[in-house]
């Protein structure tokens, strides 16, 4: 970074160019905003004296920023709130820029200071920032950054345990021969393997490189390796496989992206599965989710409840580990947090066990909430009976295995204790006062997603609908957390040797792939079996 260790940063001057921009790292999308002033130039402290400027008035987060609260000479903890950001020594870097004079990008060369700062105005963290969002403005290139001098150049190769540079003509004849070799051995498919057989296995870091060119990286990698090494067992950086990453929430009717984080400060029921928020969406998980369980948007619920009883906020946390997360979570309000830790690859059991607890013990709050689903099918919302009630009767198993019975066997493949299945199905299934249904808000991410994928998530959907997180209203959700901003762009694979094969793709293309119709519960049952 242009500034470390020199102990002051330079402030963008009154005149000082200004954009906004989300950050570039993990999903929440925290604001931004990008300064862009000729060196040698800098503003003062106080207001008046430098560009940065806010004002807002925010009536949904009831927060108002004038523009004389930037004042930089009285910075206190938690400042960004008042509307006066941190500005750190890594926000802010010098490089080059053309200058505009004539038309974007077409003058001379010139030296610039560009400052991207946590926004006070975005309302998804008023000025706050990650670790990694606090490093956004060094990561713009600089022929005097720290970091771009580090950046790689060259391949390495290891030499006798030791990372060697090479020429790029040696590097690629390297991993030419290798591959060449392996398919000469051993071939593109080997069926001795079975399905997945494939010699070549292709892990991709699907996004491209920046400078525009990730689509064409893309493309050029599609080719390669579907084309020119012929595998068809590949997958996309943060996927198990080469598709859509979690098609079942899909196939339910949500998608995976369906509510804001606003909804997140407005639930009553907070529930993070196989996800780390205070590690990977630093951000949303303190400004919303700890803000939430401490009670601080209580008077948020108020003015959107409708008369709705606002009652204290519980934390649901599912991980094998105790991350960061219920740490952080427990700090906050450690009576109201409930950790659950599954063994891996037992998520699909533990979420119907809590599911058929709901069911048994709270069936008037379920029936209520159905209700509500149903009423919306009048009104073009997908609601599917028949697969309602093969979920109930195949996998909660109602009317053939006692809750007893079912709730052991959960506790003996899951590892958890019957007696924290049972609490979760209270925090999530007893209704409030008055007899309301929780507004429930539910997020997972690659602990579900590389653990079984279709079937996992699904098992989620279904229990997001048992508690009415499909709802639509205010405070309630059933989606991934997401990773960063991506894209893609390239050729389709070929087929893979299980096209056709049903426990590859949703029960529902499966039907219609093979003219299969699913007119009544009968029909449905033949499917699944």
């Amino acid at each position: 970074m242009s500034f470390r260790h020199l102990g002051r940063i330079v402030i963008p001057p009154p005149n000082a160019e200004r954009y906004t921009t989300v950050c570039q790292f993990c999903n929440v999308g925290c604001g931004y905003d990008v300064y862009v002033w000729p060196a040698g130039e800098e503003g003062g402290l106080k207001p008046g004296e430098h560009g940065v400027v806010y004002k807002i008035k925010d009536t949904v987060y009831d927060r108002e920023l004038k523009p004389e609260s930037t004042d930089f000479t009285r910075i206190e903890p938690l400042s960004h709130y008042l509307g006066i950001p941190w500005i750190s020594e890594s926000m802010v870097v010098r490089t080059i820029r053309r200058d505009w004079f004539r038309g974007r990008g077409t003058g001379e060369w010139r030296e610039v200071y560009v400052a991207q700062i946590p926004s006070p105005e975005c309302p998804i963290n008023k000025g706050n920032h990650s670790i990694r969002g606090g490093t956004n403005g060094e990561r713009n290139w600089s022929p005097w950054n720290v970091a771009g001098a580090r950046r790689l150049k060259f391949p390495m190769v290891r030499f006798g345990g030791r990372l060697e540079v090479v020429t790029w003509d040696y590097a690629i004849d390297l991993v030419a021969r290798v591959v060449k070799g392996v398919i000469d051995k051993w071939g593109v498919d080997n069926p001795k393997w079975g399905k997945e057989g494939h010699s070549i296995f292709a892990h991709r870091m699907d996004h491209g490189g920046g400078g525009g060119g990730g689509m064409i990286e893309n493309v050029t990698a599609g080719l390669f390796f579907f084309y020119g090494v012929r595998t068809a067992f590949a997958r996309i950086h943060n996927r198990p496989f080469f598709g859509p990453e979690n098609p079942a929430i899909g196939d339910a009717g949500p998608g995976a992206m369906n509510n804001s984080l606003h909804d997140l400060r407005l639930a009553d029921v907070i529930v993070f599965w196989g996800t780390n928020p205070y590690t990977t969406g630093t951000v949303m998980f303190i400004e919303h989710a700890l803000s939430n369980l401490r009670g601080a948007t209580a008077d948020e619920k108020g003015r959107w409840f409708d008369g709705e009883p606002v009652v204290d906020t519980y934390m649901i946390i599912v991980d094998p580990r105790k991350t960061e997360t219920v740490e952080a979570a427990r700090a906050a309000a450690r009576d109201r947090v409930l950790h659950l830790a599954p063994e891996p690859g037992t998520d699909i059991v533990l979420a119907n066990a809590i599911a058929r607890v709901i069911y048994e013990k709270y069936r008037n709050t379920v029936d209520n909430i159905l209700q509500v689903y149903r009423q919306a099918a009048q009104r073009g919302f997908g609601w599917d009976e028949n697969a309602w009630r093969l979920y109930i009767e195949e996998a909660l198993e109602i009317n053939r295995k006692p809750l007893d019975q079912y709730l052991a066997e959960a506790e003996r493949i899951t590892g958890v204790p019957r007696r924290d299945i049972e609490k979760a199905a209270e925090i999530l299934g007893a209704p409030k006062p008055g007899g309301y249904p929780k507004r429930v808000w539910l997020m997972y991410e690659k602990g579900i997603i590389w653990n079984q994928n279709y079937r996992s998530i699904y098992a989620l959907v279904d229990l997001c609908i048992m508690t009415g997180a499909l709802r639509g209203i205010a405070g309630t959700g059933c989606q991934r957390q997401g990773g960063h901003q991506e894209g893609y762009a390239g050729p389709e694979p070929p087929p893979p040797p299980w096209t056709n094969e049903r426990l590859h793709m949703s029960p529902w293309n499966f039907a219609k792939l093979n003219r299969i119709e699913l007119k009544t519960y009968d029909d449905y049952k033949r499917l699944f079996h």
